[in-house]
C-alpha cells in the first residue's frame, strides 16, 4: 500500500513578524516558533508554512534544503538563528521553562551546556537517580546497601551487595563512598 504523499503547508505572505534565518537561508521563522519556506515551485511573495515533525527526543524539527542538501533541524535552533543570530560556538539552545516543545522566541535564548544542565536541575527534567531509563536500583535500594555497609553485615563483601542487588561492584563502591545517588542517605 502507498503512503499518501504528505499535504504541504498553507502558502503565506512574508510580513513583518518573520524573519530570514542566517544560517538557511530561504527559511524563515516568526516569534511563536512556525517556520517558513520561500524554495518552491509557488507564487513569488509567497511563504510556505513548514509542517514540524517530532524527534525522537520530543524536541520538534523541520527538514531544511540548502545547497541541495536536506538536514533534519530542530525548531527552537531556526527560530534562534533568525531572531538572534546563528548559535556561538560553545552554546546551545536553553528553553526557559524547560518544555520543549515550547519554541517561542521569548522562551529560548542561547547559553552553556552548564546553563543547561542547572535549568534541567531547576525544571525537574534532570534524568538522574530513579528518573533515568537505565536504572537497575530505587532509592530505598540504595539506603539498604549504605546501611548494611555502615553497620558492617557479617560477612558480606562489596561484591556480595553488588550480586545481591544485580549491579557491577564498581557501583556498589561508588553508592557507599557517595559518589552517586548522593541525594539519598
Amino acid at each position: 500500500m502507498r503512503k499518501r504523499p504528505r499535504e504541504a503547508g498553507k502558502l503565506v505572505s512574508r510580513d513583518e513578524t518573520m524573519k530570514p534565518c542566517v544560517s538557511w537561508p530561504g527559511y524563515f521563522a516568526n516569534k511563536i516558533g512556525k517556520i517558513f519556506s520561500a524554495n518552491g515551485r509557488w507564487d513569488k511573495g509567497l511563504l510556505r508554512e513548514m509542517t514540524p515533525s517530532p524527534s525522537g527526543n520530543t524536541y520538534r524539527s523541520c527538514s531544511l534544503h540548502v545547497n541541495g542538501v536536506q538536514k533534519t533541524v530542530p525548531i527552537h535552533r531556526i527560530v534562534l538563528d533568525a531572531w538572534i543570530g546563528p548559535k556561538p560556538k560553545g552554546m546551545e539552545c536553553r528553553h526557559l521553562d524547560g518544555n520543549p516543545s515550547n519554541n517561542n522566541l521569548d522562551n529560548l535564548c542561547w547559553g552553556t551546556h552548564l546553563e543547561n544542565q542547572q535549568d534541567r536541575i531547576v525544571h525537574g527534567t534532570n534524568c538522574c537517580g530513579e528518573k533515568h531509563a537505565g536504572v537497575k536500583l530505587t532509592l530505598e535500594k540504595v539506603r539498604q546497601i549504605r546501611s548494611g555497609y555502615k553497620r558492617g553485615v557479617r560477612g558480606f563483601t562489596l561484591k556480595d551487595f553488588a550480586d545481591r542487588f544485580g549491579v557491577t561492584f564498581q557501583h556498589v563502591s561508588d553508592i557507599v563512598a557517595n559518589k552517586c545517588w548522593r541525594g539519598g542517605s
